[in-house]
């Protein structure tokens, strides 16, 4: 099991209330094919092509992503390689987005189309469809399994 944090942020206000989908993650590059235009970091698939790229990308390397998410590919608008977070976990990873779906029952919501499993988390606060949630959690073989789940209202302009 690998740990990770992935970080879904909106655009801005005015941006997010319309762009549900607008997207930042953070975390490490698991494969990079700087031909074919694609890196993956965790189970997401970044596509490159028209992204503006800052910094040196290569695999292993702790990166910044902005972009549109549907399912698990993200296609990027932005990919800034930053310093690696101590203490070095290669899946670690950030979301932050708005919920699309949530069900407590199956122990399920979906973030830009990415399904992750609730069952194990600690929740702080009320999660609802059209929240916005911080989720923390570990990549398992079927997805993302989280295990905090915080609720908050999103930073304008980030």
């Amino acid at each position: 099991m690998n740990r990770f944090l992935l970080a879904l942020l909106g655009l801005g206000l005015a941006q997010s209330q319309t762009d549900r989908s607008y997207v930042e993650i953070k975390g490490f590059v698991g494969s990079y094919n700087p031909t074919a235009g694609y890196l993956t970091i965790g189970k997401v698939r970044v596509e490159l092509k028209g992204a503006r790229l800052e910094g040196r990308l290569s695999q292993g390397a702790y990166i910044e992503v902005k972009g549109r998410l549907n399912g698990t590919t993200l296609q990027a608008t932005k990919a800034e390689v930053e310093s690696s977070p101590s203490p070095v976990n290669k899946a670690h990873v950030e979301l932050k987005g708005y919920v699309a779906a949530y069900d407590a029952k199956t122990g399920y919501l979906t973030i830009g189309g990415l399904r992750i499993e609730t069952g194990q988390a600690r929740i702080f606060g009320v999660v609802a469809q059209g929240s916005w949630v911080e989720v923390r959690g570990n990549w398992v073989d079927d997805g993302l399994q989280a295990n905090r789940i915080e609720v908050s209202s999103p930073k304008v302009g980030s």
